[in-house]
């Protein structure tokens, strides 16, 4: 596989200020959390720690719809891998660590805000039960990042089951190396699908890995989040969630919701994911083509197939965390109009995502800490919750049993934009204790201590966050 040895850039002052010691813990990192020196240096990649040799990963993919023949990590370093207490192996990337032989000119360096957000979003994510790859430790560089103005350098440590992309598969595809091909299907199985016969399991790999990409995306749509880019090289067969640029969680719902400033189209709006994700799936057919064990033609006529059942449970996927957020554990009582109904409410009336669901389940809730009283008094908001409850009351569902099954998947809280933003700016100036104070809070989003209540509220006018920026 053509991955490139080289390490990262060398800095002179480098801090750390975040360090997630219970990920540590898990992946059996034995590091002195107060030892700062040590962890600066190690998430900076000044001192070697998982492996002598750290590389740069090669990888194509289509950017926005258009075919990019080489990407791979510009601005990103494997370091090694881990075993965890789970028995599997974690792969550790440093992003934001300097220039690589894929760097296109460019300095490898990342922004200390777009590596904080990672840091946030995929720890929120991981305690939302969505899967994702996480987010070690955070350090600051000592060194200014030139973009439209100067910030301040940021490296990101990032954990993550592989860093195996639809990409990968497109860079050997393009240069037309089945051998490597091969090699990377085996490579997948073995990591990823170990339940798969390795021989003659090209169509089973394609299932499986569209299977696991179908629940993901479902968790997504479940918790207003949205990825931003979901380009084919941020695509992992993993089935994690990977590479946190302009991703956002929305307020007031909308299905056609873009936060992304480079996504002048909408390509990946909200309620695009899906059909996005089975269009990236697609691309990554069409390079397993050459390696199915029979004619082009019935290959494809397979795959197509394939492809059907996968956009099949989807919409099953769709419907089943759906369902959940209304206290509908059965999706065979044919929910779908039921939650249009409500998702076209909230955009009609402009209501914030996550706490409309929980409006539904006020009075189940011993106190209201939540920012819901204007959902409640709403006219059309009463009218679907009564609704909703003749619904209930029709497939003998209690409202003590729907609200068991809605309050392990609505969270009450999410790292809604402006207090991401916040945290951003306030660490911008040697300022970390609200970014500490939002970690600690997404850790336990659906369980709330009286003195967390604050963070359950929407922005206000003046603070709404319309863009978010990659920082590339």
């Amino acid at each position: 596989m053509n991955n490139i040895p080289c390490y990262p850039k060398k800095f002179i002052s480098p801090k750390i200020i975040l360090y997630n010691n219970k990920l540590a813990d898990f992946l059996g990192i034995n590091l002195d959390e107060n030892n700062y020196d040590l962890l600066s240096q190690i998430f900076s990649g000044q001192k070697l720690f998982f492996s002598e040799q750290p590389y740069a990963l090669a990888y194509a993919g289509h950017q926005f719809g258009f075919f990019v023949p080489q990407l791979g990590d510009g601005r990103a370093h494997l370091m090694g891998s881990v075993q965890a207490s789970d028995g599997q192996f974690y792969e550790i990337q440093l992003k934001g660590s300097g220039p690589t032989p894929f760097s296109r000119g460019g300095d490898g360096l990342s922004p200390l805000g777009p590596a904080l957000r990672e840091y946030i979003i995929s720890e929120s994510l991981f305690h939302l039960n969505v899967p994702t790859t996480r987010s070690l430790a955070v350090v600051t560089t000592g060194e200014k990042v030139h973009r439209e103005q100067e910030y301040l350098g940021g490296i990101v440590t990032r954990v993550a089951l592989s860093h195996i992309r639809i990409g990968s598969f497109e860079y050997y595809t393009n240069i037309n190396d089945l051998s490597s091909l091969k090699e990377l299907v085996n490579l997948t199985i073995e990591k990823h699908y170990p339940e798969l016969n390795i021989k003659n399991s090209v169509l089973e790999l394609f299932k499986s890995v569209g299977f696991k990409i179908s629940k993901l995306i479902s968790k997504w749509m479940s918790i207003g989040f949205i990825h931003g880019v979901m380009n084919t090289d941020n695509m992992a067969l993993s089935g994690q969630t990977i590479d946190f640029g302009p991703c956002a969680f929305m307020d007031e719902f909308s299905h056609s919701k873009v936060f992304s400033s480079i996504d002048k189209n909408g390509r990946y709006s909200y309620e695009n994911q899906p059909s996005i994700a089975l269009w990236n799936l697609s691309r990554f057919a069409e390079t397993l083509i050459p390696l199915m064990d029979t004619t082009e033609t019935e290959a494809i006529s397979k795959l197509t197939e394939a492809l059907e059942q996968i956009a099949i449970q989807f919409e099953k996927d769709w419907l089943d965390q759906m369902s959940l957020k209304l206290g509908i554990e059965n999706i065979e009582h044919n929910n779908k109009d039921l939650i249009l109904n409500f998702l076209n409410m909230l955009e009609k009336n402009q209501l914030d995502f996550t706490n409309s669901f929980i409006a539904l389940f006020s009075e189940s809730y011993p106190e209201s800490p939540f920012s819901i009283e204007d959902i409640c008094e709403n006219k059309e908001f009463q009218e679907f919750k009564n609704q909703w409850d003749c619904y209930l009351k029709q497939k003998n569902i209690s409202s003590a049993d729907a609200f068991k099954i809605a309050k392990k998947v609505n969270p009450l809280v999410i790292p809604r934009n402006h207090f991401v933003e916040i945290a951003i700016e306030k660490a911008y100036k040697n300022d970390y204790s609200y970014l500490e104070k939002l970690v600690s809070i997404i850790q336990n989003p659906f369980e709330l201590k009286k003195d967390a209540y604050s963070w359950t509220a929407p922005p206000k006018s003046s603070e709404k966050v319309t863009k978010t920026f990659c920082g590339t």
